[in-house]
């Protein structure tokens, strides 16, 4: 990755409140500050979309019980259209999910 470098103007106020975030975060330079925020900013866009992604869902659990695998079948098959893959193992099971990513509603 190749740095551009490139002007930016800001009001004095906004400055000052740059120069604040970047001791607050300690962060070597206004750069790196600017570079955060403007990477944050993006990831938050790509958030607020309406995407299928996909989740994992670790659960552990006493394997001496008879009823887990049982239980986490039915969940399977009641939920079938969102569960990609469930897998058992020693002590725990993984269950895959498709889930659909809402947008998140800002309040201010």
């Amino acid at each position: 990755m190749s740095l551009v470098r490139f002007g930016v103007g800001l009001d004095e106020v906004i400055l000052k409140t740059l120069e604040y975030y970047v001791v607050e975060n300690n962060l070597p330079n206004r750069s790196q500050a600017i570079r955060y925020l403007v990477e944050k900013h993006l990831v938050g866009k790509k958030w607020q979309c309406n995407n299928i992604v996909t989740g994992a869902v670790a659960l552990l659990y006493d394997h001496h019980k008879s009823d887990v695998t049982t239980n986490s079948n039915d969940i399977q098959h009641e939920y079938f259209d969102f569960i990609l893959s469930l897998q058992h193992f020693i002590y725990r099971t993984i269950i895959v999910l498709k889930l659909l990513q809402l947008k998140v509603a800002q309040t201010d």
